[in-house]
């Protein structure tokens, strides 16, 4: 008789660890399952940073580049005026 509930203790502690294992790889299962969403949701913000800093970099070299034009034109415009000018004085 010691012997059948001694195996029916053993069956319980096997049956309790059994449910252990599941529900443990259960929550790793979920664990991961939440884990490649954050790492795919992080990917898709990661690109889009990229994507928004290409199309800062290209905004500003565009003002640059019109700066630079601007700039080019206001100068030769002094110095056709700084020409004239000096064309009064002499």
């Amino acid at each position: 008789m010691l012997e059948s509930s001694t195996l029916e203790g053993t069956k319980e502690e096997q049956h309790d660890d059994a449910q252990e294992s599941l529900l443990l790889l259960k929550n790793l299962d979920n664990e991961l399952k939440m884990l490649e969403e954050e790492k795919l949701s992080l990917h898709d913000i990661e690109e889009e940073l990229h994507v928004r800093i290409k199309g800062e970099i290209d905004r500003k070299k565009q003002v640059v580049d019109q700066l630079k034009a601007e700039v080019s034109e206001i100068r030769e415009r002094c110095e056709e005026l700084a020409k004239f000018v000096n064309s009064f004085c002499l």
